[in-house]
């Protein structure tokens, strides 16, 4: 048996699987955690580690010695190199503490003209590193929204080299890699015009998939949005190296090759906010009223529902697949619950 490590609301937890209980704690503005076999690595307000079993520093990056901006960066792990990327869309490479390399948006991105480039999401693949930049830019306009997004996509290699770089229209509203393929989820805003001459927005999502080794487009698929549900495709979740995206109050199973629908499962409540991916099955929760929540367990094979269990919490903050066992985070602290798997 193991340990469950994570982060919530201003702290790390450490919870012993044999014993049962909390091993350490410490204070920690998370905005992600890298957990791996000797080290927990987090970023507050520059790059941590800590000893996985005991929770005290092991080293971390003085801040005078990062390009960094942000107080709490975007990090992934790749080939034993932590990656750091600020709101700004600096980016670092490190180990064991030591900045070894270093990359800035390129200027022409971030100041040719009036708007605010944002780093989403640093995510890393079995080659390269890959970064995702939102623009937005003020524009004046007529008729519509009265602003122009754009996604930017840039590809490292693990020691800092540029790779590739794309440049999309509309937002980012999801991302995964899997596989050596990025999946990117972006939200396309778009003007029509009725009889009487106004405009309105007409909302679409487009998935693009990019193979991470090569640069190469390899998919593509347009999906118009329901105007009920919050802005749909939000998230992305694998099974078997295949996309599960969260839309419109369900869960949807992705082929590959086409980015069809192989199955959508039953909807949910509420729009699910927590993912977790075993083997064979899908974890799947959503806040409830102040008292509970539900957690679902779909088949990953058909999408049919195995069982649903409600849950004393008002809020799940994570789900947490361990050893074929799922433990629940919620929003009070020092509390993880733990439900069949």
């Amino acid at each position: 048996m193991g340990d469950v490590v994570y982060g919530y609301n201003g702290n790390v937890f450490a919870y012993s699987l044999s014993d049962e209980k909390f091993i350490w704690e410490t204070p920690a503005l998370t905005r992600q955690l890298i957990v791996t076999e000797d080290y927990v690595i987090h970023s507050d307000p520059t790059i941590t580690a800590l000893d996985r079993k005991t929770g005290e520093q092991r080293w971390h990056v003085p801040k005078e010695e990062a390009i960094l901006q942000s107080s709490r960066p975007h990090i992934a792990f790749t080939n034993g190199t932590i990656a750091a990327a600020d709101e700004e869309g600096n980016l670092i490479g490190t180990r064991n503490g030591t900045v070894r390399w270093q990359q800035s948006i390129p200027s022409n991105r971030s100041q040719s003209s009036p708007g605010r480039v944002t780093t989403v999401r640093l995510l890393s693949s079995s080659e390269n590193l890959i970064r995702i930049v939102r623009r937005d830019q003020e524009i004046t306009r007529k008729h519509g929204t009265p602003e122009i997004q754009r996604t930017y996509v840039d590809a490292f290699s693990h020691d800092g080299t540029p790779v590739f770089h794309y440049e999309f229209s509309g937002y980012p509203t999801g991302s995964m890699v899997t596989e050596s393929r990025l999946y990117l989820a972006r939200l396309l805003p778009s003007i029509s015009t009725t009889d009487q001459g106004t405009s309105y927005p007409d909302e679409l999502t487009s998935i693009t998939v990019i193979d991470t080794t090569s640069g190469e487009i390899v998919g593509k698929r347009i999906i118009p949005l329901d105007h009920n549900t919050i802005r749909g495709i939000f998230g992305f979740a694998a099974t078997d190296g295949e996309p599960i995206t969260v839309q419109n109050h369900r869960l949807h199973r992705l082929t590959p090759s086409t980015l069809t629908t192989k199955w959508s499962s039953e909807p949910f409540p509420d729009q699910p906010r927590q993912i977790a991916v075993g083997a064979n099955t899908i974890y799947a929760a959503v806040g409830g009223d102040s008292k509970q929540s539900q957690v679902r367990c779909i088949d990953a094979a058909t999408g049919d529902t195995i069982w649903t269990e409600s849950v004393k919490a008002d809020r799940i903050s994570q789900l947490i697949l361990v050893d074929e066992s799922l433990f629940i985070s919620t929003s009070k602290p020092n509390q993880l619950i733990r439900l069949r798997a």
